[in-house]
C-alpha cells in the first residue's frame, strides 16, 4: 500500500515535472518568439523607411544642378560650378573682392550673351563707374594726330591750319584723383570719370554698327563701334555725343579765323573697355577718327582744307 502510494507519488511528481518542463518550454518559446516578434521590426524598419532616403538624396542633388543650369542664361555663367561650390564666394568675406565700392559677382560668360546684353553690360558698367563717388585714381592720356590732305590759301593759311589743329586736343598724361566723381585735371578744368563729359553713357543700341565681347580673367572686354555720321557747323552727332564725345569747334580759341562752314564725317568712333566682375570699367579706349573739310577766311584770305585726323583717349582706373 505504502508502496502504491510511492508509485503513484512519484507519477504525480514525474507528472508534475514532465507539465512544468513543458510549460517552463511553452513559456520559453512563447518569449523566444515574443523576443524575435520584437526585434525583426526593429531591423526591419531602417531598411524600409531608409530605403526611400537613400533614393531621394540622388533626386534631390540631381534636380539642383538642374534649376542651376536653367538659371544661368538668364544672368550667370553657365561655366560656373554648381551653386554648392560658388556658395563661399558669396558668404566668405576673403573670397569677395572688392572694387568700386561693390562686392564681386560671377561675371555674365560673353560667348552666352546676345549683342543687346552686351550692350547693357557695357553702358551699365560706364555709368555705374561715371556715378562711382568714393576716392579712387586714374591714369589718363590724350592725343589727337591729324594729316592735312588739301590746304588753300598759301602759307599763312596753311600755318594758321597747322596751329589750330594742334590745339584741338593738346597731348595730355595725366593722373587725376577723384571725389565725389570728379577731379580736376592739369588744365584747371573739373571732369567726370570716361566719357562722355557732358553727362552720362546715353548712346542707343540701334547706333551701334558692331558689337562683341571676350573673357579677360574674371571680367570682360567689351569692343563697340559706333555707326558713321556727319555733322555741319553748329550739328551735334548723335551717337558719338552720346557715347564718346565730339569734336566742338565752337569751343576752340579761332577768334582770329572767320568759319565758313564745316564738314566732319565720324568713320566710325570705337570703344575697347574692360570689365571687371562687379560691373565696372577697370580700363578703356575710345578712339575717334574723322575726316574734316572746312572752309574759312583768315586774316582777309579765304582758304580751304581738309585733314584726316584721329582722338585717342585712354583711361585706367586703380581701384
Amino acid at each position: 500500500m505504502k508502496k502504491h502510494r510511492y508509485e503513484q507519488s512519484s507519477a504525480a511528481a514525474a507528472f508534475r515535472v514532465v507539465s512544468l518542463v513543458l510549460i517552463g518550454v511553452s513559456m520559453l518559446t512563447s518569449l523566444v518568439c515574443m523576443v524575435v516578434m520584437y526585434r525583426l521590426p526593429k531591423q526591419t524598419a531602417p531598411a524600409q523607411s531608409g530605403q526611400p532616403a537613400v533614393t531621394a538624396a540622388p533626386a534631390l542633388t540631381t534636380a539642383a544642378p538642374a534649376v542651376t543650369t536653367a538659371a544661368a542664361p538668364a544672368g550667370t555663367n553657365a561655366q560656373q560650378p554648381a551653386a554648392d561650390q560658388t556658395t563661399p564666394a558669396a558668404t566668405d568675406p576673403a573670397a569677395a573682392p572688392m572694387q568700386g565700392g561693390q562686392s564681386a559677382a560671377p561675371a555674365t560668360a560673353p560667348q552666352a550673351m546676345t549683342n543687346e546684353q552686351i550692350f547693357a553690360m557695357l553702358s551699365n558698367a560706364i555709368n555705374q563707374t561715371k556715378a562711382y563717388t568714393g576716392h579712387v585714381t586714374a591714369s589718363h592720356t590724350e592725343n589727337f594726330e591729324a594729316d592735312i590732305q588739301s590746304i588753300t590759301g598759301g602759307s599763312i593759311v596753311a600755318g594758321i591750319a597747322n596751329r589750330l589743329i594742334g590745339s584741338v586736343v593738346e597731348p595730355t598724361d595725366e593722373t587725376l584723383d577723384f571725389n565725389g566723381g570728379t577731379a580736376v585735371n592739369t588744365e584747371g578744368e573739373t571732369v567726370p570719370l570716361l566719357l562722355p563729359k557732358a553727362g552720362a553713357f546715353t548712346l542707343a543700341y540701334s547706333d551701334v554698327a558692331s558689337i562683341s565681347s571676350k573673357p579677360n580673367g574674371a571680367g570682360t572686354t567689351i569692343d563697340v563701334t559706333l555707326v558713321p555720321e556727319r555733322a555741319g557747323l553748329g550739328e551735334i552727332p548723335r551717337a558719338n555725343a552720346a557715347g564718346v564725345g565730339y569734336l566742338d569747334i565752337g569751343s576752340l580759341d579761332i577768334s582770329m579765323v572767320d568759319i565758313q562752314s564745316v564738314d566732319i564725317q565720324y568713320e566710325g568712333s570705337t570703344i575697347h573697355a574692360d570689365i571687371d566682375a562687379n560691373g565696372y570699367v577697370t580700363a578703356v579706349t575710345y578712339t575717334i577718327p574723322m575726316t574734316v573739310n572746312a572752309s574759312a577766311k583768315v586774316m582777309g584770305i579765304n582758304g580751304q582744307a581738309v585733314f584726316i585726323g584721329k582722338e585717342t583717349e585712354v583711361w585706367t582706373i586703380h581701384w
